[in-house]
């Protein structure tokens, strides 16, 4: 492997020293590549001549926590004060491969002296470490002014300068997780997370001895109407503060939604179909957008098909997370007429024309055909597979036959029979012998739950010695290989992404009410 020397580095040791306007012209410069009079920051690679602003920012690859990361061959090493102005040393526990006659060559970042500033202007505008060792050519070199060196300084300090909550301060001491549970969620789909959650973490937990933390697993239960749920999230928060949120499991997760990121607490994977919108996630990692992709799948289509429709016909429950759905179509469609219409209301309005969503939990659903036993003429339709609780397969049932030739059902999930067989061969197994049962009216959440805690597992076991909450949310971000059972046909993450599943399918309902896909899974 190649690496990158650290993009920045410090001769004034200590935040005490930095006044709070040279922490914020840091910042700005190592997130935006901007100075503190809004200037680009310049500087020039190898063979690309003059480069500025964003794209030679730091946190493009020494990432936002200042951890570095792997590009390839390159490694991009942590720049965190910690590491930084300190003499490079190699990972606990780390014993290169030795061969007879051979030389041992360790990484530059591993060997070098602490930084000073002597070394601090050579390294920043020559590309030259404090060992002598030249960067890679795509280390930038960077016309950075002995202010704009200061400001880095003190905003690098910063980045592992306070110990994250959660963590047992003791060597070995442990890392506390917790799982939400919302009182709006289906018992026995929270009984199936509970057990795969607490039996994955207490198996994927280090041993002692092992040198690692080992883990805990909280449960946080909420109870009462959803106005109360954040103050009971901020009460289990001061009582036994966590490091992350694994798992979880609701209806709603707005107001989890909004306390996790206030708090800039990780919230990984819950199993919910109404993730929250704002403020927009970053500590808040989702297995799907739920309701939204549907939205987005639903404005895609319409959008390829050329023909608009006249006006958008919504059909939701006020209180249910069907008004995110439509929320966020008609945002997705700003020029189309939008109708909401709440579920019960007098069917008279649907014209030809018209595209009607239905945004309707089974039963409210079976309601609106009852009421309405056959379609207008020229009205296309679309149903949220979500909301009509069709995660395990399709119950065309429900679905009048004078309706199903209109009805397209918005799928963001595996086929059913293909993600069955994918969680009994990746999951079955596990579960079985740990006295589990993979049932298919659970296995959704089961599935979901074992890939969370896979995942997070892989990330926790790569965190360095002093972890922060941000290199977690960075090192999950390259461990979703391990989500193998999900209910999703593709998961994937890279940085900044907050979605594992980005899609869904459109499928069609054939006159004898067996179903098959419109196509391929659609990303809108």
């Amino acid at each position: 492997m190649r690496w990158w020397g650290p993009l920045l580095f410090a001769g004034m040791i200590g935040v005490a020293a930095a006044d709070d306007g040279l922490f914020a012209e840091g910042r700005r410069l190592y997130m935006e590549g901007r100075r503190a009079d809004g200037s680009a920051l310049l500087a020039r690679r190898d063979g690309d001549g003059r480069l500025q602003g964003r794209d030679m920012a730091c946190v493009q690859c020494h990432r936002r926590s200042g951890a570095g990361t792997v590009e390839g061959v390159v490694i991009v090493p942590s720049i965190q004060g910690r590491v930084l102005f300190n003499p490079g040393s190699p990972p606990p526990g780390h014993l290169p491969r030795r061969a007879a006659g051979m030389a041992l060559q360790d990484y530059g970042f591993r060997t070098r002296p602490a930084y000073d500033d002597i070394s601090l202007a050579r390294a920043l505008r020559e590309g030259i470490g404090a060992g002598g060792a030249r960067f890679d050519g795509l280390m930038p070199r960077y016309d950075l002014s002995s202010r704009d060196i200061a400001a880095l300084t003190a905003y690098l300090h910063s980045l592992d300068a306070t110990p994250a909550d959660g963590i047992d301060p003791q060597p070995g001491g442990a890392i506390r997780l917790a799982t939400v549970i919302l009182p709006d969620a289906d018992p026995s789909q929270s009984a199936a997370m509970r057990a795969v959650l607490s039996t994955c973490v207490a198996e994927r937990s280090p041993r002692p001895g092992s040198g690692r933390r080992p883990w805990t697993l909280d449960e946080w239960a909420l109870s009462g109407p959803p106005e109360t749920w954040r103050g009971q999230l901020e009460a289990f928060r001061m009582e036994r503060p966590v490091f992350a949120l694994l798992g979880g499991i609701g209806r709603d997760w707005a107001h989890v939604h909004a306390f996790c990121e206030a708090n800039a607490l990780p919230c990984l994977f819950p199993n919910t179909d109404a993730p929250g919108e704002q403020p927009p996630p970053h500590a808040s990692m989702y297995l799907s957008p739920g309701v939204g992709v549907e939205a987005g799948v639903i404005a895609a289509d319409l959008d390829e098909s050329g023909d608009m429709p006249e006006r958008l016909v919504q059909v939701f429950q006020r209180r249910d997370i069907g008004r995110y759905g439509a929320a966020a179509l008609a945002s997705a469609l700003p020029g189309i007429p939008n109708r909401a219409v709440s579920s019960g209301a007098d069917p008279g309005w649907i014209r030809a024309g018209e595209v009607l969503v239905l945004w309707l939990a089974p039963t409210d659903l079976a309601s609106f055909f009852m009421a309405v036993p056959e379609p207008p003429d020229g009205v296309r339709v679309y149903l949220s597979a979500s909301l009509a609780g069709f995660d395990t397969g399709v119950d065309t049932s429900l679905i009048p036959p004078p309706w199903r030739p209109a009805v397209r059902v918005v799928y963001p999930f595996d086929l059913p029979d293909l993600r069955l067989g994918r969680q009994v061969f990746n999951l079955g197994g596990w579960m079985a012998g740990h006295g589990l049962a993979l049932v298919r009216s659970t296995a959704r959440v089961q599935g979901d739950s074992f890939s969370a805690c896979e995942v997070v597992a892989r990330a926790l076991y790569t965190l360095p010695e002093h972890p922060t909450r941000e290199v977690l949310l960075e090192r999950v971000e390259e461990a979703y290989a391990g989500a193998v059972a999900t209910a999703y046909p593709r998961f994937t993450l890279g940085p900044g992404q907050r979605f594992g599943s980005k899609g869904a399918y459109l499928l069609k309902i054939m006159p004898d009410g067996k179903w098959q896909p419109q196509g391929a899974w659609r990303v809108p």
